[in-house]
């Protein structure tokens, strides 16, 4: 029983001190079916939504299934609305279930099975990603927790393999990656010869997953993956999700080329630390993705010689499936992926550690998760900066706007839109034409996709100020500038950077207020060749009109009621970039 409350406490240590963490990637959307669940609870998917713009009836080509979302649900339902802290707190029981199964596993499989079970729940892509609300967490929780039930099957316990198979649907309900070593498992099987009621327990699993989705193709009139299969195969480059995973095999598995040991060469160390020290973006990132894809290297070839001998040692303890499980896994995400990323990595961890760390010693093994237990607080840290950043912003800098009496729309995504959304802005469209002159838009200025809105929208937009998001934490787990990219490799090979990059960059631009101004290549216009031209609106409190004047001379007279354009002699003139623009944005 100690033993399970230390590994409780580590868990609780990577979730606790991060419980206030910022929504961020997919979240938006897991908490979105969550509260649909609330009403419509057998296809919570059936709910309208947008993707950077592009509006979509519903989430049928969501691309996780419904476990997870109905596990939200539930703690929604539980605590009436949604809170960060004690979202996560909650479902960090999934975490908590993922480390007591894999030291239920680590147990048959390893030497010394709490300090293997301490190194994976300190590493980085596990580490990082507990106190989320992503659904890798609990797909690998409910995997791990099939397989120790199904090896206590194996040792006599009554109903364990009904667990198991339990599970295993679960794990598939929560995640169509779990497939994947679910059928390494049952491959593993079919080669040991085992009895049909323990192949059916794991097909189970992708038999209940192929109901559910005829269930939702009879419910759309589509089948729900069509669209999701799509969209990865036209995304994905196998040559560089293969340095991808190299990469990040070497940076969020253990720390990079530790567990190599004594063999790591001074050469290598020292381009390690010259990389790491070097100013980002500087020359040396090659040289720091060679360290990281060569520490992966080092990974994969400690599993093949620890496959290999335990190959040829000719015990078997039921280890075929690990074999299979890690590389595989791994070469489906390079050849399927839109992207590599810590959470695809997470998947065939388990597996990794237990066979390259089958019979490690005790102090080998602490002397590894010490310094990967400090590179994972960095990281976390630095992953807790960065997601904050945005809903602090929102706090200081869109709350004041709308006490002002400015109306704010959304043209963002992940996090930054979710508390947009949680102020009552509500996210624009590509087919979107509500906001009026002078309503301000808020979009990101840094991020790598650019978020799309109506054509009739985009070129009367006039940017009024943006906003640069610094933290002076030297560390940078998912930033275009530094190309760190923990949460997509497209951003960067490198899953973390050292780099003082700005967090992110964000822009609030206004709809020309003048009904009737046009596209200019350097900014709205509007010709007047009438005397006065009056506008009626509010104008919003501490706030003043700015303008480009050409053509001749003119004056702005303002009322309680808006505003009146007055033309001076010339015949016509022309107001260009008309804007209304908050005080506060003012230099001074």
């Amino acid at each position: 029983m100690k033993r399970y409350l230390l590994l409780a406490a580590v868990v609780l240590a990577a979730v606790v001190p991060f419980s206030s963490r910022a929504v961020f990637m997919d979240e938006h959307i897991f908490l979105q079916i969550a509260r649909s669940a609330q009403s419509h609870w057998l296809f919570p998917q059936d709910t309208p939504g947008i993707f950077f713009g592009t509006p979509v009836a519903n989430f049928a080509a969501h691309t996780h299934p419904p476990v997870g979302e109905y596990c939200l649900a539930l703690i929604y339902s539980v605590l009436g609305r949604f809170d960060e802290v004690s979202f996560r707190i909650l479902f960090s029981l999934f975490a908590i279930i993922a480390v007591f199964a894999f030291y239920h596993l680590a147990q048959r499989f390893t030497a010394q099975p709490l300090y293997v079970t301490v190194l994976f729940a300190v590493t980085p892509a596990f580490f990082v990603y507990a106190p989320t609300l992503m659904m890798d967490i609990p797909m690998l929780a409910f995997l791990l927790a099939g397989f120790a039930f199904y090896f206590e099957h194996l040792e006599g316990k009554r109903r364990a393999l009904l667990l198991a198979s339990v599970c295993f649907v679960l794990a598939a309900g929560t995640g169509y990656t779990a497939i994947v070593p679910l059928g390494c498992f049952f491959f593993g099987l079919i080669l040991a010869r085992r009895p049909m009621k323990e192949l059916l327990s794991v097909a189970a699993a992708p038999a209940v997953l192929a109901g559910w989705l005829i269930g939702m193709t009879v419910h759309f009139g589509a089948f729900p993956l069509l669209q999701t299969v799509r969209f990865f195969t036209s995304q994905g480059s196998v040559r560089m999700n293969f340095l991808g995973t190299l990469t990040f095999l070497g940076g969020v598995t253990v720390f990079p080329w530790i567990a190599v040991g004594r063999r790591v060469s001074p050469v290598v160390t020292f381009l390690a630390l010259a990389a790491m020290y070097a100013p980002w973006p500087a020359r040396v990132y090659p040289i720091w993705i060679a360290v990281l894809a060569s520490s992966g290297i080092a990974m994969l070839v400690l599993f093949t010689l620890s496959a290999k001998k335990l190959i040829l040692s000719a015990q078997n303890n039921g280890e075929t499936f690990l074999l299979l499980w890690a590389p595989v896994t791994l070469l489906f995400f390079i050849l399927i992926g839109d992207m590599i990323n810590a959470r695809y990595i997470l998947l065939a961890v388990p597996a990794l550690y237990l066979i390259i760390f089958r019979e490690t010693t005790e102090g080998r093994l602490i002397s590894i998760i010490v310094p990967t237990a400090f590179l994972s607080v960095v990281l976390a840290y630095a992953d807790f900066c960065f997601v904050n950043a945005n809903r602090d912003w929102v706090e200081r800098t869109v709350v004041p706007l709308q006490q002002q009496g400015f109306r704010v729309w959304s043209g963002a995504e992940s996090g930054l839109r979710f508390y947009l959304e949680q102020k009552g802005i509500a996210s624009l469209t590509t087919e979107d034409t509500r906001p009026a002159p002078a309503d301000l838009v808020v979009r990101h200025a840094g991020f790598p996709f650019r978020y799309a809105l109506s054509d009739r929208l985009e070129p009367l937009l006039i940017v009024l100020k943006t906003f640069t998001l610094e933290n002076r934490f030297p560390i940078r787990t998912f930033n275009a500038v530094s190309r760190a990219g923990m949460h997509d490799s497209r951003l960067g090979l490198a899953p973390f950077t050292l780099s003082r990059a700005p967090l992110d960059r964000i822009e609030i631009t206004e709809l020309c207020p003048l009904p009737g101004a046009v596209y200019g290549p350097k900014g709205p216009l509007f010709k007047q060749t009438e005397t006065e031209r009056e506008f009626q609106m509010q104008i919003p409190s501490n706030s003043r009109i700015e303008y480009e004047l050409q053509g001749g001379d003119g004056i702005v007279a303002i009322s309680d009621h808006g505003f009146r354009l007055i033309k001076g002699k010339s015949p016509v003139i022309v107001w260009r970039n008309f804007q209304i623009v908050p005080r506060q944005f003012v230099v001074q």
